[in-house]
């Protein structure tokens, strides 16, 4: 049972609020006695939770801010907001009484305080960036290169900056190529790898190795996908399966090993995609697992949601190499939409990124923008009055009569024309209810002696059977029941490396873990597309911040349909999921020495993973 400390009146009230969560308070609790080192404490603990490397205590600005990291729910804002005005002056004295008293807990520099474990971490970073920028390795033949890239330009098989990424490729051992969605980040890659490939002498093409990787198994599967289409022409290659980062670099999660014995990657070119999912300690085993002479492509779009986990390595190490001559045309920006259909709802993505309110609302509202459409929703109205309106919208895009005998990839497609998208997991208007809804519609209606189909999402992986967390695919129950029966069973795509293109049907009895998937979370959808996708984003969808809308916006291929107000899309576009760290700025400084660490401090921070 949590003793109170009676005399912590500010922070005993956030307890109570639930805006303050028992173990931070704990944490807080064993390392000092004064409330306002205490509330100190407790923001930066908190501000690590939410994937923030530091904090910044200056006069007159706490970074982040008191409310991003505070307040929950937006209905606890009038009840909290005389607190955390409160808890805003307490901060900054707490920084003046913990001066020299906890040395061992927090760094400091420039204002930015930091857990022992997250600076060493940062530190760690540094080091292994300016070791990948240290030692350029040109490819081959030059000359050669750039006479190819030339006619790739005249033949118009290639942008311009599509060339430029295969020329740096060629030139530089680290190369970041960003982009949105129709921007050609996959193609540019097989072509690079084309090209690179082909000016390989063939004795070295048979020893020389390259890696795919993605933070996830769905992100695998779909690099893998599109580097075999671009690929499939040429000589003497076969396409290496992409796997998990986690494969690549054989880290094992949740099992203790006293020591973890290190050899770096053989492969001589690592090519990685959706870089803006891996977080900071994993951004660290990929850089210090490199030989020497690799070559790391890392391909992301660094608008898109940050890493689930600490630190955005892959926006910080852009911003960097961008703001230093020598290394800013390593930095490829595809800008160029390459698919028409997509051109209404990129001019949004486009608005919604800058944070651009008044253009995003005018598209929105615009009747002759292409692709975009709105459903504002008055949120007073009943809940039994909205969910009648939402099963009447959305009910008819799931209903495919009866599909005995469709062929299993027509399913696929039908299910992956359209997906309902919300940034909320829990309420009225998140993910669980309405998959819950939808899920009970259908089953009520359905003839309990024709087969059901759903769609579903794979929560955890089966590496043996090749099925990954984030999958997507279509569940067929041959009777309506309580739970699975012998034949029933799963379809999902075809893997690449199969080369048969059949789709993989799995008995239903055999899945891990899954939930059904008429409506996805924003994070969840990440490296998916839809042809058409319905976007709810209700009230409490601003504090996740304009990230999450471009996010859900980009994963439509043809059709954005928003439902939400005006006033929360203009509180979502106006705030921004930035994560602190120090990276830039200390880059050109490691002469920090480390400190040892609090034990209370790091056993809570281990405890977090």
């Amino acid at each position: 049972m949590l003793k109170i400390v009676s005399h912590w009146s500010i922070l005993n009230a956030l307890l109570e609020q639930e805006a303050l969560p028992y173990e931070v308070y704990a944490v807080a609790k064993l390392l000092v006695e004064n409330e306002a080192s205490a509330a100190f404490i407790c923001h930066l603990l908190l501000s690590t939770q939410h994937g923030h490397l530091c904090i910044s205590v200056k006069p007159g600005f706490i970074t982040p801010s008191i409310d991003d990291i505070w307040l929950g729910e937006p209905h606890q804002k009038s009840a909290l907001d005389p607190l955390l005005l409160k808890l805003s002056a307490l901060i900054p004295e707490g920084v003046q009484n913990l001066s020299g008293s906890l040395p061992h807990v927090i760094y400091q520099k420039d204002c930015s305080y930091y857990l022992q474990k997250h600076w060493q971490q940062e530190t760690l970073w540094i080091d292994c960036v300016k070791k990948a920028l240290t030692f350029p390795q040109p490819w081959g033949n030059q000359h050669a290169i750039e006479h190819e890239i030339s006619h790739m330009l005249l033949s118009q098989k290639l942008l311009p900056e599509q060339a430029q990424a295969v020329l740096k490729a060629a030139q530089q051992n680290l190369l970041l190529i960003c982009g949105g969605p129709g921007t050609g980040k996959t193609y540019t890659a097989g072509q690079l790898i084309k090209i690179l490939w082909n000016h390989l002498p063939i004795d070295k093409q048979k020893a020389f190795q390259i890696a795919l990787a993605a933070p996830t198994g769905k992100a695998a599967s779909n690099l893998q996908n599109s580097l075999a289409k671009a690929t499939e022409d040429l000589a003497n290659w076969k396409i290496p399966k992409a796997k998990t980062l986690h494969a690549l670099l054989q880290i094992t999660p949740y099992k203790y090993t006293k020591k973890r014995s290190f050899s770096p990657l053989a492969a001589d070119l690592i090519l990685v995609d959706e870089s803006s999912m891996i977080d900071l300690p994993m951004m660290i085993q990929l850089f210090s697992s490199l030989k020497p002479s690799a070559k790391l492509i890392l391909l992301g779009d660094h608008h898109q949601l940050p890493a689930v986990g600490i630190g955005s390595p892959f926006r910080d190490l852009r911003a960097y190499m961008q703001s230093k001559p020598e290394y800013a045309d390593q930095v490829i920006e595809l800008k160029t939409c390459l698919r028409a259909e997509l051109k209404g709802i990129l001019e949004f993505a486009e608005a919604v990124k800058r944070g651009d309110t008044a253009n995003a609302l005018s598209l929105l509202e615009n009747e002759h923008s292409q692709g975009i459409e709105k459903v504002y929703f008055d949120e007073k109205i009943s809940l039994s009055h909205f969910y009648s309106f939402f099963l009447e919208k959305t009910a008819s895009l799931f209903s495919f009569g009866n599909i005995t005998h469709t062929p299993p990839e027509d399913l696929l497609r039908m299910f992956n024309r359209f997906r309902i998208l919300s940034p909320l997991r829990k309420g009225p208007l998140g993910i669980e209810a309405l998959n819950h809804l939808l899920l009970e519609k259908f089953m009520q209606n359905h003839p309990p002696t024709s087969p059901f189909v759903a769609p579903i999402l794979l929560i955890k992986n089966d590496h043996q059977a090749e099925l990954y967390n984030g999958e997507i695919g279509v569940l067929v129950r041959l009777r309506k029941s309580e739970g699975l029966q012998a034949g029933d069973y799963a379809l999902f795509p075809a893997k690449a490396t199969d080369g048969s293109g059949t789709i993989r049907r799995i008995p239903a009895l055999l899945l891990p873990q899954f939930e059904y998937a008429y409506c996805l979370s924003v994070h969840k959808s990440q490296g998916s597309e839809f042809d058409q996708i319905l976007l709810m984003l209700p009230v409490g969808s601003e504090v996740f911040g304009r990230e999450v809308l471009y996010t859900a916006v980009t994963r439509a291929k043809k059709h954005l349909q928003v439902w939400t107000n005006p006033n929360t899309l203009s509180q979502t576009l106006k705030r921004a999921s930035n994560r602190l760290s120090s990276f830039v700025e200390r880059m050109d400084d490691l002469a920090e020495q480390s400190q040892l660490s609090h034990p209370e401090l790091l056993a809570y921070d281990s405890a977090r993973g």
